[in-house]
């Protein structure tokens, strides 16, 4: 499972359509979080808040290092919010929304996070 989503949710119109996101969500899911994947594209920016390093994994991916300790992140305050005047990753950006590759490859999907704390079904 991707990090920080419980229950991705494949997004059609029909069955989604009187969902919203919750308006008081927040960076709080990432508070644990001591490193973040990062994309190539990001790397002048992460550089300059963040170190950079790379998970030991089968494709090295890259990460930007948000703290030192295990469930540790040092740019999420205790009310949720990213600190202030630094780049948030794309990752921490994105969520509660990731794309899912089809089994042979040939589409990606839009997928949503379905948490309590996330979605709204009106």
């Amino acid at each position: 499972m991707p990090l920080f989503y419980n229950k991705p949710t494949l997004l059609e119109a029909a069955t989604h359509a009187n969902w919203g996101l919750n308006k008081q969500m927040n960076f709080a899911f990432a508070g644990t979080a001591n490193a973040l994947p990062i994309n190539l594209v990001e790397f002048p920016q992460i550089a300059h808040f963040y170190p950079i390093a790379f998970a030991r994994d089968a494709v090295a991916t890259p990460v930007a290092v948000v703290g030192v300790r295990d469930n540790e992140n040092l740019f999420v305050t205790d009310e949720g919010g990213w600190k202030e005047n630094t780049y948030i990753p794309a990752y921490a950006r994105r969520y509660p929304f990731i794309l899912s590759e089809s089994p042979d490859g040939a589409q990606l999907s839009l997928c949503i996070d379905d948490a309590p704390n996330v979605v709204v079904k009106n």
